[in-house]
């Protein structure tokens, strides 16, 4: 019993209905009370460069990222970095507050077996965190026992969306 009520809690999505919440869900779980407009960049070759050392993997040079108001209160970031786990694709969002630190990550789609998953407790891990050593597995992000490649790309997925936004927030 207790390990069907573990594997429901661990590999089910953030919904119970079994499915993924929407962008706009996951924005307003990160953001309560918000409006996000959308804005697409073009980073230079320069900028691709800046992201990736950041990152310390390689970036886009097309850039999809949201700005979070409150009224007319700028409130943070979100971008949604979609990539490759082990041979099929993620999606997940990260919410990043106005001081460079994730305010939030949430799974928007998940192409690979579900026991590979990451649960939402596992995710909130990343809160506060920033573009730094602690931001690493096995620093300070423990990671998933048996998801090893869900571990990895999550965490450089967090790194390459806060490096973009540090680079694009310089350019203002």
């Amino acid at each position: 019993m207790w390990k069907a009520l573990l594997f429901v809690l661990t590999v089910t999505p953030i919904l119970g209905d079994g499915k993924f919440p929407t962008r706009a869900q996951a924005l307003s779980r990160i953001f309560p009370d918000t409006i996000a407009k959308s804005h697409t960049v073009y980073l230079t070759k320069d900028e691709v460069e800046q992201a990736k050392k950041l990152a310390g993997d390689n970036t886009p040079s097309i850039v999809r990222y949201f700005s979070v108001y409150s009224g007319k209160t700028l409130m943070g970031f979100a971008i949604l970095d979609t990539h490759r786990v082990r041979s099929k694709r993620e999606s997940v969002l990260f919410g990043i507050n106005n001081d460079g630190s994730l305010a939030g990550t949430t799974v928007l789609g998940f192409a690979e077996p579900r026991d590979f998953l990451p649960s939402p407790r596992w995710l909130k891990q990343f809160v506060g965190k920033r573009l730094n050593d602690e931001l690493r597995l096995k620093k300070g992000i423990h990671g998933i026992t048996g998801a090893t490649l869900t571990s990895r790309a999550v965490t450089q997925a967090a790194r390459r969306s806060l490096a973009l936004m540090e680079v694009i927030r310089k350019r203002k």
